[in-house]
C-alpha cells in the first residue's frame, strides 16, 4: 500500500508518494512552459548542432532520436540550478524546423538555462555572412 502525502507550497500542489505532479497553474505557471524557436536549416543540421551544442555547455544526452525529432539533455546542477532534465522536441514545417524546448523542472534559473541554449542554438545555426570584398 502506498501512502499519499498532499503538500501546499504557494500555489503549486505537489502530491508525494507513487507519482509527484505540479500544477501547471500559480505565479510560476510561466515558468514551465516551452520554450519555441523556427530554424531556416536543414532537419538535420537542426539535430546535428542540438546534440553539439549540448555537448558543449557540458550537458549530458540521455536519449537521442533523429527519426522521432527527440532529445532529452540532462544538465548538471550548479549553485544557481539544480540538475535537471531538458527536453528539446523538433519537427519540419513550412516555415523551416520548429524546436520545441522545456524544462522538465522549470524553475527560474532552470528556465535560463533553457533560454542559454536556444540563443546559443540559433548562433550555431546562423550561416556566416560573406565579406563584402
Amino acid at each position: 500500500m502506498t501512502r499519499t502525502a498532499k503538500l501546499v507550497m504557494g500555489a503549486f500542489v505537489v502530491s508525494v508518494g507513487a507519482s509527484c505532479t505540479l500544477a501547471n497553474v500559480g505565479p510560476g505557471a510561466a515558468e514551465r512552459q516551452t520554450q519555441r524557436a523556427v530554424y531556416r536549416a536543414g532537419y538535420d543540421d537542426v539535430y546535428r548542432a542540438i546534440v553539439q551544442q549540448a555537448g558543449e555547455m557540458r550537458w549530458g544526452v540521455i536519449f537521442a532520436d533523429k527519426d522521432a525529432g527527440s532529445v532529452r539533455l540532462a544538465t548538471p546542477g550548479s549553485l544557481g540550478a539544480w540538475p535537471d532534465t531538458v527536453v528539446v522536441n523538433f519537427n519540419s514545417s513550412d516555415s523551416g524546423v520548429v524546436v520545441l524546448v522545456r524544462s522538465t523542472l522549470g524553475q527560474s534559473p532552470n528556465r535560463k538555462n533553457v533560454q542559454r541554449f536556444l540563443e546559443a542554438l540559433s548562433v550555431r545555426l546562423t550561416p556566416p555572412t560573406p565579406a563584402k570584398p
